[in-house]
């Protein structure tokens, strides 16, 4: 077995015929750009599809890159000298999209050149490589959202976020229409039930959807913006489950050391499978409260939340938000989403048939990587 460097290393590639490069002195203001965050000072030219005239703006270095492997090569000698992963990810990522051919001789000592999840498929059997294998709701997600192509990506985005939402009967709207409404029904207003709450959890100021609170010895949040934090989701199947555990749930997280958590504050809040969030410090919290909850609450019936880390229980799930957005002006999932919806529409391009969304999932992956978010466990690559 290799690491990917050695591998990468070691073998042949080829930019695919169907693509041709142009310089930005030969390009033409009525092409299709389908890339633009490019700086304009890394601005090389577009990467054309000769059988659409789809264009992609490339930079420099991809240029001097796909230039060095018109005809199949070795990966050029000044590359392979600083191959870190940030590399590694941008040439999985042409490989997943079909600019770049990997050369393979077969047993027959016949050359064949892979590309697209064919390539990476190949790629992860010739290395050392611990991947978890994507939750099953998070596959139902990408299978629904194939079926609901051409959309554009943010339509797809958000329907790859709400998935696994419950619908809201009307009698259920009537019942928990507001946050007062919420509260009732969990109790929080009954005194003797709520006390031993109360003196571990202090109310937030409810923010739009959510009803938050506390840790009562916490100092730390108010320079939030400067600390990585980590999220559970809690997500059981039924309302009157939520009800039945939740003083004890969040005991136990508050022993665990969670420092704030929040629920919907409606119905179409706790109708979601993300409707109840804890946030922790450091990993090490994080999983000292899942080792809590699975002694003592243990397996129950779960409305599971798609792209999060996963756990032995699937009503628990996990993330981790990057630093610049630690108060949550962008759902971190949210982007997820949409990193997952442009993998999609990419991979939509390529094949004819998306019926085996598994093999499709290592071109979304690669997608993922490249834009530092970890396929295996949907957090911020840092």
């Amino acid at each position: 077995m290799y690491t990917e460097a050695e591998y990468l290393g070691k073998n042949k590639f080829r930019l695919s015929s169907k693509y041709t490069l142009v310089p930005s002195t030969h390009t033409s203001s009525s092409a299709k750009i389908q890339d633009n965050e490019i700086d304009q000072k890394d601005f090389f030219g577009l990467l054309i599809n000769k059988k659409n005239n789809d264009s992609r703006m490339i930079d420099c270095q991809t240029a001097l890159l796909l230039y060095a492997l018109q005809k199949p090569n070795l990966l050029p000698t000044y590359l392979l000298q600083e191959l870190d992963t940030s590399m590694i990810k941008d040439i999985k990522y042409l490989l997943s999209l079909g600019i770049l051919e990997l050369e393979v001789h077969t047993t027959k000592g016949e050359v064949r050149y892979l590309f697209g999840t064919e390539a990476l498929s190949h790629l992860d059997k010739k290395i050392s490589k611990n991947a978890v294998p994507l939750s099953s709701i998070s596959l139902k997600a990408i299978s629904n959202a194939y079926t609901l192509l051409p959309l554009d990506y943010q339509a797809l985005a958000s329907s790859l976020y709400r998935f696994n939402h419950k619908p809201v009967s009307r009698t259920l709207h009537t019942k928990l229409y507001d946050a007062k409404s919420v509260k009732k029904f969990f109790k929080m207003n009954t005194k003797e039930e709520a006390k031993e709450f109360y003196s571990n959890w202090l109310p937030l100021e409810n923010k739009e959807g959510w009803i938050g609170f506390i840790h009562q010895n916490d100092f730390i949040h108010k320079n939030l913006k400067d600390t990585q934090t980590y999220k559970l989701y809690l997500s059981p199947d039924s309302l009157d489950t939520f009800q039945k555990i939740f003083f004890e749930v969040t005991q136990l997280l508050y022993k665990a050391g969670a420092f704030q958590f929040k629920i919907g504050d409606d119905a179409y809040g706790l109708q979601r499978p993300d409707k109840w969030v804890a946030y922790f410090y450091d990993k090490k919290s994080l999983y000292h409260a899942i080792n809590l909850l699975e002694q003592n609450i243990g397996d129950i019936p779960a409305q599971e939340v798609p792209f999060s880390g996963k756990s032995d229980l699937g009503w628990l799930s996990w993330g981790r938000d990057p630093k610049q957005i630690q108060k949550e002006a962008i759902s971190w999932r949210w982007l997820v989403c949409t990193e997952v919806a442009h993998g999609i529409i990419e991979q939509s391009k390529m094949l004819s048939d998306n019926s085996n969304i598994k093999n499709t999932w290592s071109h979304i992956a690669s997608r993922l990587e490249r834009e530092n978010i970890n396929p295996n466990t949907f957090e911020p690559i840092e």
